[in-house]
This record gives C-alpha cells, structure tokens and sequence, in this order.
C-alpha cells in the first residue's frame, strides 16, 4: 500500500555509499506498466472542458466531495480519463467486476463533460465507500479528508495492478510503482546517514504518495520543507553503529526527496492527538502559487519547479467536525474556482492564497523527454502512433525488446543476402592477379 512520507517513516535499506543513479534518485524500475511517454503526453495536455459540476452532500460528505473535486480537477487525470483509453481496455469492467479507475473516469466525465450544470450526487463512488476509502469508513460520519485521499488512490493504483498480478504473482515491486496512479504521485523520499568519522554513507529509500509537514514551529510551506530536510546529528546514546568502522560514530541524518513525482500533494498536519482527542492547530500557514522545491532534494542543481492547481481547507475545530471545501484552477483557462459541496463560484486567487490550507496539490512545471521501454516500442512501429494499447500489456524488459531487435535484423539479413559479386567485376580482378602471382612464386620455388 502507499505510504506517507514523513520524517518518523520506515523504510527498506537499498545498500550503502554507491555513487550510482539509484542512490541519488531512489530504485529504478526494469520497465514501465503504464507506458512512459503517454503519462508524459498527458501531464503536458491541458484538456479543453467545462469547470467540474458542484457535488450534493450525502450526509457528512464533504471530505469526500473536496477530495474528488481536486483530483477531477487535476489535468493529467483529466487528460487520461477523457481520453476514454482506461475503460475501454479495463478487463474488470468487461468481466462485470470492480475496478476504481472504471467508476473516477465514470465520475470524471459526469463532472466535466454532462450537458447539465447542475450538482449530481456521486452515488456510484459512495455505495463503495469502503472498497475506495478503507474498511473503517462509514456514510454518514465525518471522516478525515487526507486519509480519504491515499486509501482513493491506492484503491485505484489496485485496480490497474491487478490484471498485471494475475498474469504473474512475482511482479518487482519496483515495477509495481509504475502504474498511472502511482507514476502521476509517487516518488521516493531517501533517509542518508553520514559517518563523521570515515564519511561513510547509508541510504534508504521510502515510496511516498505525499508529503506530512509538521507546522508548529512552521510560519510557511518552504520553513516546514526545511524541518522536513533538516540535517540531525546522532550523537551520545543515539550514536550510529557504521559497519564500516565496526564501532558506533557520531554521524548526520538527513532526509530529502529523492524522486519528486509530478503531481506533489502536501498534507500540513494540523490535526494532533491529545488525551485521545484530535485536536487541530489553526494558524496560517503561507503557500505560493509557485513551489521550487530544488534545494530539498538528493540533487538540488536539477530544477524541480511545481505550479499551484487546488487545495483542500478544513473549517472546524476537530477533525471529526467541522467542515471541508476545495479550491481548484481550471487547466485551460486558468481561473480558481471555489466548491463547496453543490455551490461551485469563481474567486480570485488572493482568496485562495489567504486559506488556512489542509492539503495543497501541485503540479511539476516541465518533465524529462520520455525514453520508451517495453513492447510498447515495438507495437508503435507495427501498428503506428495510434494503435490503443492497455496498461497492463507493457510488462516486458527493454533489453528484451532490444533482444527481439537484433533477432529481426538478423532474420532480415537471411531473406535477403547480398548479391554475388559481378566476375568482371574489380574485386574479381585483383583476385585474379593475385591468384597469378601466387602460381609465379610457387614455380620460382620449384
């Protein structure tokens, strides 16, 4: 399941003091489910589509209706489900069976695309409210708007994991994570001990689907950054066992990102538990509409810039009270939009920015050139640019591909030999001399 990164998290070790790719950046994957290029082609569409419809209230669904507001307004997912390509190639929905993804692009093309303007209810999601949000959930009672959204979207990685699990069971994890889902708000946060005696350093890599902030000690979004990535020094009782020493050392810890997703969400924990109650800190926290996060990653000299797209505000006193809006841009016209349950009204983004924000939704600015892997290559020669091709059927390694290629320009080469060479040719004449010669030197001998 995904895991929220923050600074008490756990995590497998990935080795130790390797200057590769993969302890700058976190495990690499042998190849991609959900194609490379097409998830690249879709973070940099903005779809051209009406501002979502306001969502009724089912009785305490307001951290429902605020979350799914959010992500129906994040363009990549707008892109992907507009396209129609996850229905139409979803095995679970031809089989009559449950998939996540099917009902968010269902609800997602309600939203944006109905004739009406007039606020639905989200029944379908609703009726499996456990299935999506996680057992404990129930209709009717307030629920927490964070938890609602990691167990949503773990429910939806799922589903486009599962026809990839029932081909093969020993899937690598590192694979795993490259659904849609997870390659859209996945990235990796990389935990680095530093051995003040022989500089030694040990790195352990965490999936995450999103950023937890303390704020208590925290006026804006970049000084909860900084007391996220801040260096700690292991000293005294909590010194470090450094197995390159064989002793316990002095040393630093210090946890930064490694891989930074192109959708970043950012939880400000305003919620904090004391004599068993929730309690909530309310006080401002700033945010910008633009977030540089360089200098809190492994490698701060590669530009990692984020633009503002919705955020979700909590109003009450308690987490099991209270009330849950959303804030959202539109991708193509750029405008905020306020939704309040059914109540959905344009507003400046000096209101926005004013908020007491609870989660905030960014999207990466540019993203690398995609590099294609798997059989996908290969189908986009035979088939072109335009064949469909489903999440699922990108499960072969690139060398394997590379493996296929080599074969087909050898089979290429057997079809199709090359000419004999013409006997008058001049190649037939200098062997010719040169047979001459060899009949001379051989008589000399005699």
């Amino acid at each position: 399941e995904f895991q929220t990164a923050s600074s008490s998290s756990s995590a497998a070790a990935m080795g130790e003091g390797a200057a590769d790719k993969s302890q700058i950046t976190g495990p690499q994957p042998a190849y991609y489910l959900y194609p490379r290029d097409r998830l690249v082609d879709h973070c940099r569409k903005a779809p051209t589509c009406k501002v979502g419809r306001g969502l009724k209230n089912g009785g305490n669904t307001c951290f429902f209706n605020s979350v799914m507001q959010a992500l129906t307004h994040t363009a990549p997912l707008q892109s992907l489900f507009l396209s129609g390509e996850h229905i139409a190639s979803c095995k679970a929905r031809k089989e009559g069976g449950f998939c996540a993804l099917c009902l968010f692009e269902s609800h997602a093309k309600e939203a944006l695309t109905s004739p009406s303007r007039a606020p639905f209810a989200p029944k379908p999601l609703l009726s499996r409210l456990k299935e999506l949000g996680g057992k404990q959930m129930r209709l009717g009672r307030q629920e927490d708007a964070h938890e609602f959204l990691i167990q949503f979207l773990d429910a939806c990685h799922r589903s486009a994991l599962k026809p990839v699990k029932d081909k093969n069971s020993e899937v690598p994890l590192e694979v795993q994570r490259t659904t849609s889902i997870h390659q859209l708000f996945g990235g990796y946060l990389r935990s680095q001990v530093l051995c003040l005696t022989c500089k030694s350093e040990s790195n352990v890599f965490d999936p995450f689907m999103d950023l937890s902030l303390e704020v208590n000690q925290a006026s804006s979004v970049e000084r909860a950054l900084e007391g996220f990535t801040k260096s700690e020094k292991l000293c005294g009782q909590n010194r470090y066992r450094c197995k390159h020493c064989q002793a316990h050392r002095d040393a630093t810890k210090q946890f930064t990102i490694a891989t930074a997703p192109p959708l970043l969400t950012i939880q400000l924990k305003r919620f904090e538990c004391c004599f068993g109650q929730r309690g909530k800190i309310n006080k401002n926290v700033s945010f910008k509409l633009d977030l540089d996060l360089a200098r809190f990653t492994s490698h701060p000299d590669q530009e990692a810039k984020y633009r503002l797209y919705a955020v979700i505000v909590h109003r009450g006193h308690s987490a099991r009270s209270g009330h849950y809006i959303a804030f959202a841009r539109h991708p193509s016209t750029d405008k905020w939009y306020e939704f309040d349950d059914e109540a959905v009204r344009p507003v400046p983004v000096q209101e926005v920015l004013r908020q007491q924000a609870y989660l905030l939704f960014y999207q990466k600015k540019s993203l690398p050139p995609p590099v294609p892997s798997g059989p996908e290559v290969e189908k986009k020669k035979k088939a072109g640019p335009s064949s469909p091709a489903s999440e699922s059927e990108s499960t072969l390694a690139p060398e394997d591909c590379s493996r296929a290629r080599q074969e087909k320009r050898r089979a290429s080469a057997l079809e199709s030999p090359e000419p004999e060479p013409s006997p008058d040719g001049p190649a037939a004449k200098a062997r010719k001399l040169a047979e001459q010669e060899a009949q001379q030197q051989q008589q000399q001998q005699q």
